[in-house]
C-alpha cells in the first residue's frame, strides 16, 4: 500500500510506542510493510524487511496488569490542555485590566 516510502518505517516506530505505553507484547503483521515482535519495553525481538514473505517464531508472555495509561487514558493531556486554557484566559484578563 505504501510501497517503498517512509510510511512503513513510521508505522513500525509507532507500534513500538504502543507496546511501551500499554506494557504489552505487540505482534505486528503487515501485508507489504514491516512485520515484527516488540516486547513490553519497546525492544524489537524480531522484524522483517519490506516486501518480504516470511515466518517468525518467538515466545511471548501475555500480561493482565493495567498500566497507568490504560487506567487513566487521556486524562493527563486533557488536564494539561484545560490548565493551559485557564492560564491563557487569566493572562488575557490581567493584561486587559492593566492600565497603561
Amino acid at each position: 500500500m505504501y510501497g517503498r516510502s517512509a510510511a512503513p518505517y513510521q508505522h513500525f516506530s509507532i507500534a513500538i510506542i504502543r507496546a511501551v505505553e500499554n506494557r504489552r507484547f505487540l505482534l505486528r503483521a503487515a501485508t507489504t510493510g514491516i512485520c515484527g515482535i516488540i516486547d513490553p519495553y519497546g525492544r524489537i525481538l524480531d522484524k522483517t524487511e519490506l516486501m518480504t514473505e516470511t515466518l517468525r517464531n518467538e515466545t511471548i508472555h501475555p500480561r493482565s496488569d493495567l498500566t497507568l495509561y490504560v487506567r487513566l487514558g487521556d486524562i493527563l493531556p486533557y488536564t494539561s490542555l484545560t490548565l493551559t486554557l485557564v492560564f491563557l484566559i487569566l493572562a488575557l484578563i490581567r493584561k486587559k485590566n492593566e492600565k497603561p
